[in-house]
């Protein structure tokens, strides 16, 4: 393992000798390592396996010029690897991170950059499901959610479509977002209803939620409806993913969140 984080550096073209080296398993589409290097810099590598996917770099790095993604330390397109700085996560403080990571998200979602965006349609991206044995029993349930949805505002945005908890980071003092791999045009509320239900925020947390991130004294129960008819689908299609997967065990955790 060591000599292949080694191997990453050289690649990189980054003059640091890997002292040690941790593999962290949370990543899908990636290969990553946490690797602390002997003049005292730890790091974070990852290697992109699907040939496809390496353009997020692209992104991540114009957003870590805002502080919204870790320091890009260095990328190589011919062997789909970044070096990003590692940030030692702590537990989430919703008094200090809560603000950080709506200010975080507003400059996401008002992203511009050379990047080919694609939009979500949730309606197909449900579609990918169906053979589920288990979708059957949410069919009706999701139908109706994207019915009702038609009547609200659409907001579209830059959104991250992945805020899982493991995708946040936050530090003693601010927080960022990781791992863009499904970055898309996507209504913005997309993106708030994860942190809702990432963060487990109770309704007085989402109130503040939303006055911050459209700036307002106050919200309205349209608002908050839309946030959790959101709430709704996402957990769905967390659910969903989770069982297609093969993770059976975060799977049966969220069951109990979701509505039906």
């Amino acid at each position: 393992m060591l000599n292949q984080c080694q191997d990453y550096l050289v690649k990189l073209e980054l003059e640091f000798v890997a002292n040690k080296a941790l593999y962290l398993t949370q990543g899908v589409n990636n290969t990553c390592f946490r690797v602390e290097t002997q003049c005292g810099k730890t790091l974070l590598l990852k290697h992109f396996d699907r040939e496809n996917n390496f353009k997020v770099t692209l992104v991540e790095q114009h957003l870590a010029k805002e502080s919204v993604v870790p320091n890009v330390i260095a990328t190589s397109e011919k062997h789909k690897l970044i070096a990003y700085q590692f940030i030692e996560s702590v537990e989430f403080n919703k008094s200090l991170h809560l603000q950080s990571l709506v200010a975080k998200l507003v400059v996401l979602h008002n992203l511009n950059s050379d990047y080919d965006y694609e939009e979500i349609n949730l309606s197909t991206l449900f579609c990918s499901y169906t053979e589920l044995a288990e979708y059957k029993n949410y069919q009706t349930t999701i139908n109706q959610l994207l019915a009702k949805l038609k009547n609200y505002p659409y907001e579209l945005g830059v959104c991250h479509n992945d805020l899982v908890r493991e995708n946040l980071i936050f530090s003693n003092k601010t927080s960022w977002l990781i791992d863009f791999e499904y970055v898309a045009l996507n209504d913005v509320y997309f993106d708030l209803a994860a942190l809702c239900s990432s963060l487990a925020l109770n309704l007085s947390d989402k109130k503040y939620l939303l006055a911050c991130y459209f700036k307002l004294p106050s919200v309205s129960s349209q608002q908050l409806e839309k946030l959790d008819l959101y709430q709704q689908l996402y957990n769905l299609i967390c659910y969903l993913w989770y069982l297609k997967h093969g993770f059976t065990s975060h799977a049966q955790a969220l069951k109990p969140f979701i509505n039906d």
